[in-house]
């Protein structure tokens, strides 16, 4: 930060200067000459970090820490935050119907350990896997936009992921994913005294891995994480495993031509109309169900609604204006709401006693267990 601007210098200004189409000039310095600057204006500094993010790069956000008026010659400047693609919390146009995942992933003996959080949703899923074209299944399921990995890792793991997706690459010294020091992280994160009630425990690598996607974010957020949720495991005796030539060829979120405007069959199912609705029907669709009770739960549920539609129909009235209450939690959790996000809180709320009535007359048990602990907070509604 200078004064109204955000500057970048040297190489980062080229480059920034190209992804972003602003003007590259230069500023005299001394004895070296002129060095290449381009800048931005601090108040619609977000959106250029958002197409900074997009382009596959992380921002260091500088900020002056003293008065200029009350200092001589330069005037102190710290890194504040960094930003990056799975970090950014305020880029509200791309995404919000998917998870962004950071995963981080380690190789133990014969074992691959992998953890994935979603900041914005404060998803956090762990899973181990016994062979290297399993676990790239598994990122390519979750597709991370980051990769947390030590700095001894093979990289040519990686190869079909970062080339499929791209993600930013996080290079960490091992000592980051112990398993002692992961359990002592998460019972402090989740104020716990063990970690036996979340079925954990037991993991090896894979709590190495939860361990340092914690030490990654306290690292580069600096804020609390309070509204990230307890981990749960990816059981695989639960889920037909779909690998990636099959998800690839069955077009199931992605088109196999690489055009973005294809149809899937994502696409075609995808009546939703909450980003949280959305994101957990694109889950079920690569992780679909092998327990046939379960499988029997949700078939009743569709069948509840299927047989009043007047029912349905306006349960999907009342869900119309809910935002994505996932990721304004988030926000308001690490400090960056904007009014607009709490307000959309409260309007969100309004909506839940309708829901609630509605829902009162339908028998399935899948659809009774939600809105049992769908909780009103009306004094909340009405404080904001």
């Amino acid at each position: 930060r200078m004064g109204d601007f955000y500057e970048m210098f040297f190489e980062d200004a080229r480059r920034a200067s190209a992804l972003l189409d602003i003007t590259l000039t230069a500023r005299d310095a001394g004895d070296a000459g002129k060095v290449p600057m381009c800048g931005v204006p601090y108040h619609a500094a977000q959106g250029y970090i958002n197409r900074l993010n997009r382009a596959g790069l992380k921002v260091a956000v500088c900020e002056q820490v003293e008065d200029h008026a009350q200092t001589k010659g330069l005037v102190k400047r710290e890194v504040v935050r960094m930003v990056s693609p799975g970090t950014n919390l305020e880029d509200e146009t791309e995404g919000t119907s998917a998870n962004t995942y950071i995963a981080a992933v380690i190789r133990q003996k014969d074992c691959w350990g992998c953890a994935a959080l979603d900041l914005g949703t404060g998803d956090f899923v762990l899973c181990e896997h016994a062979s290297a074209g399993d676990i790239t299944d598994e990122l390519l399921r979750l597709r991370p936009a980051e990769l947390v990995v030590a700095d001894s890792a093979e990289r040519e793991l990686f190869a079909d992921v970062t080339r499929e997706l791209n993600p930013v690459m996080n290079e960490y010294e091992a000592w980051i994913f112990d398993r002692s020091q992961a359990e002592k992280r998460l019972c402090e994160q989740f104020k716990v005294q063990t970690l036996a009630g979340f079925g954990i425990k037991s993991m090896g690598p894979a709590l190495g891995c939860a361990g340092a996607l914690l030490y990654y974010l306290q690292d580069n957020m600096h804020t609390a994480l309070d509204h990230v949720r307890a981990p749960r495991v990816l059981q695989h005796s639960r889920y037909m495993r779909l690998d990636r030539q099959t998800i690839r060829n069955l077009e199931l979120v992605a088109p196999a031509s690489g055009d973005r405007h294809a149809p899937t069959m994502y696409t075609v199912l995808n009546q939703t109309l909450t980003p949280m609705g959305a994101r957990l029907l694109g889950s079920w669709m690569l992780r679909p169900l092998l327990d046939a009770g379960e499988i029997r739960d949700r078939l009743d549920a569709v069948e509840a609604f299927t047989l009043k539609p007047d029912v349905l129909q306006h349960v999907r009235s009342l869900l119309q204006p809910v935002k994505d209450l996932e990721r304004l939690l988030g926000r308001i959790n690490c400090g960056t709401p904007s009014a607009r996000n709490l307000v959309a809180l409260a309007v969100s709320l309004r909506s839940v006693p309708g829901l609630k009535q509605a829902a009162a007359g339908l028998d399935a048990a899948l659809i009774r267990a939600q809105f049992e602990n769908m909780h009103e907070l009306g004094d909340l509604a009405d404080l904001i």
